[in-house]
């Protein structure tokens, strides 16, 4: 394999909603219905390409195998005061 990664354009959002579907049709039928089960549309897709996100295309010899959406939607909704500090040990070696 030779994977490059690069943004999702809207020539890409067709296979993209393939690609998400196939997943979560296979999802479905290994662990029942569930969030993963929905479909989405090659429109869906490109609404999710606004321009607080970004969708990422995974590609092998240039056809897309694979797919990742960013959002940076509600910044402030990630509090750090909920989380706890920990300090990690050493690792053993």
């Amino acid at each position: 394999m030779n994977l490059s990664f690069s943004i999702a354009t809207k020539e890409d959002a067709a296979m993209i909603a393939f690609i998400r579907n196939e997943a979560a049709r296979q999802l479905t039928t290994q662990y029942i219905e569930g969030h993963w089960s929905y479909q989405c549309t090659d429109r869906g897709v490109l609404s999710g390409m606004k321009e607080n996100s970004k969708v990422l295309a995974v590609k092998d010899e240039g056809a897309i195998v694979g797919t990742l959406r960013i959002t940076t939607q509600k910044p402030w909704a990630i509090d750090v005061a909920y989380f706890t500090k920990v300090i990690q040990p050493p690792l053993p070696g």
